[in-house]
Protein backbone atom coordinates (compact mmCIF):
# COMPACT_ATOMS: atom_id res chain seq x y z
CA UNK A 1 0.00 0.00 0.00
CA UNK A 2 1.41 3.54 -0.92
CA UNK A 3 0.18 6.73 1.21
CA UNK A 4 1.50 9.65 -0.94
CA UNK A 5 2.71 12.23 2.06
CA UNK A 6 4.24 15.09 -0.56
CA UNK A 7 3.90 15.80 -3.95
CA UNK A 8 1.62 14.12 -7.23
CA UNK A 9 2.22 10.87 -8.33
CA UNK A 10 0.85 8.55 -11.06
CA UNK A 11 -0.35 4.67 -9.95
CA UNK A 12 -1.03 1.89 -11.97
CA UNK A 13 -2.95 -0.52 -10.95
CA UNK A 14 -5.71 -3.11 -11.91
CA UNK A 15 -5.10 -1.95 -15.38
CA UNK A 16 -5.89 1.95 -15.04
CA UNK A 17 -3.01 4.89 -14.35
CA UNK A 18 -4.77 7.05 -11.40
CA UNK A 19 -3.32 10.48 -9.91
CA UNK A 20 -2.95 11.11 -6.49
CA UNK A 21 -1.63 13.88 -4.40
CA UNK A 22 -0.87 14.21 -0.35
CA UNK A 23 -3.21 11.83 1.45
CA UNK A 24 -4.26 9.67 -1.07
CA UNK A 25 -3.90 5.91 -0.67
CA UNK A 26 -3.03 3.14 -3.38
CA UNK A 27 -3.66 -0.96 -2.92
CA UNK A 28 -0.98 -1.94 -4.77
CA UNK A 29 -1.95 -6.26 -5.21
CA UNK A 30 0.93 -8.73 -5.37
CA UNK A 31 1.54 -10.78 -8.29
CA UNK A 32 -0.61 -8.12 -10.45
CA UNK A 33 1.33 -5.72 -12.23
CA UNK A 34 1.55 -2.41 -10.68
CA UNK A 35 3.90 0.47 -10.70
CA UNK A 36 4.26 4.32 -9.39
CA UNK A 37 5.84 7.70 -11.44
CA UNK A 38 6.35 11.30 -9.22
CA UNK A 39 4.11 13.44 -12.31
CA UNK A 40 4.34 16.71 -9.91
CA UNK A 41 6.97 19.15 -10.29
CA UNK A 42 8.52 18.92 -6.84
CA UNK A 43 10.30 15.94 -5.43
CA UNK A 44 7.49 13.47 -3.57
CA UNK A 45 7.72 11.57 -0.69
CA UNK A 46 5.47 8.10 -0.30
CA UNK A 47 4.75 5.98 2.60
CA UNK A 48 5.36 2.27 1.86
CA UNK A 49 3.47 -0.87 3.78
CA UNK A 50 4.32 -3.93 2.20
CA UNK A 51 3.62 -7.52 3.51
CA UNK A 52 5.39 -9.81 4.14
CA UNK A 53 8.44 -7.80 5.17
CA UNK A 54 11.14 -7.48 3.31
CA UNK A 55 10.85 -5.09 0.47
CA UNK A 56 12.49 -2.31 2.30
CA UNK A 57 15.94 -4.42 1.88
CA UNK A 58 14.98 -4.27 -2.37
CA UNK A 59 14.83 -0.64 -1.92
CA UNK A 60 17.85 -0.51 0.34
CA UNK A 61 19.78 -2.18 -2.31
CA UNK A 62 18.62 -0.55 -5.13
CA UNK A 63 19.55 3.50 -4.12
CA UNK A 64 23.30 3.01 -5.45
CA UNK A 65 22.97 1.52 -8.33
CA UNK A 66 19.78 4.24 -9.19
CA UNK A 67 21.79 7.06 -8.65
CA UNK A 68 24.56 6.27 -10.77
CA UNK A 69 26.38 9.68 -12.63
CA UNK A 70 25.22 8.28 -15.99
CA UNK A 71 21.69 6.99 -14.99
CA UNK A 72 20.36 4.27 -13.28
CA UNK A 73 22.13 0.53 -13.85
CA UNK A 74 19.22 -1.59 -14.87
CA UNK A 75 20.77 -4.26 -14.91
CA UNK A 76 22.30 -4.79 -11.38
CA UNK A 77 18.39 -3.29 -10.28
CA UNK A 78 16.79 -5.91 -12.54
CA UNK A 79 18.97 -8.30 -10.26
CA UNK A 80 18.03 -7.16 -7.11
CA UNK A 81 14.29 -7.08 -8.10
CA UNK A 82 14.77 -10.94 -8.85
CA UNK A 83 16.52 -11.74 -5.89
CA UNK A 84 13.29 -10.29 -4.10
CA UNK A 85 10.66 -11.64 -6.31
CA UNK A 86 10.22 -8.88 -8.77
CA UNK A 87 9.94 -8.95 -12.63
CA UNK A 88 10.24 -5.70 -14.36
CA UNK A 89 7.34 -5.98 -17.66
Amino acid sequence: MFIVIEGTFAIFANGEWTECGPGATAFLPRDKPHTFKNVGSTPGKLCVIANPPGMESFFDQCEEPFYRENGPDMETITGIAENHGIRFL
